[in-house]
């Protein structure tokens, strides 16, 4: 008997805890709803400088095209999805956006800097296509306001499965998520 009470003693407070963790995790999700979700793509600010600096026009030109090509891949993922509003913004911005100072950082539909979208949002997370720092797993990454993975049990990553078996595409991460979200917030 003294063994079932310590045991309980024990992972009661741990049960508590990760039901807290739910809890705290459906009411930002439900908050979500009522806010928008950020999406950083790549502005290349670095490899762009270095490359006008060495002066090799054609690289420069190369790569332009290429992050082009990458920043519009992520915004046709994101046509279908629905649980919130989403706005895109470059990574050059990622300061204003963690300062709620959104005029002027976020895009218009040419992913032009548009000083005309400046919504009211109580409430937004970010998300952005990398590798999470704890795992190294490739994936779409849910972050805070100020660019930290969220804890569990949100849906703060949805794995890009590279394997000949599974993967993933950006479109398909981004379908996940939005089931993930319509789901917990009906809970």
């Amino acid at each position: 008997m003294k063994k079932i009470s310590l045991l309980l003693f024990i992972l009661l407070p741990a049960f508590l805890l990760g039901q807290n963790r739910k809890d705290d995790a459906v009411a930002r999700i439900k908050a979500l709803k009522e806010g928008a979700l950020l999406v950083r793509l790549k502005s290349g600010g670095l490899q762009k400088t270095a490359l006008e600096q060495l002066g090799d026009a054609k690289a420069l030109g190369a790569y332009s095209k290429k992050l082009e090509e990458e920043n519009s891949s992520v915004v046709n993922a994101f046509r279908h999805f629905t649980f919130c509003p989403v706005y895109f913004f470059y990574s050059s911005s990622s300061e204003n956006i963690r300062h709620k100072n959104l005029k002027g950082a976020l895009l218009n539909a040419q992913l032009q800097p548009d000083s005309t979208l400046s919504p009211s949002l109580p409430v937004f997370l970010t998300a952005e296509f990398g590798f999470s720092d704890k795992q190294q797993i490739e994936g779409l990454l849910l972050l805070d306001d100020q660019f930290n993975p969220l804890p569990a049990p949100f849906p703060y990553l949805i794995r890009k499965f590279e394997s000949p078996v599974k993967k993933r595409s950006q479109a398909e991460m981004v379908e996940v998520l939005d089931k993930k979200l319509k789901s917990l917030s009906e809970e």
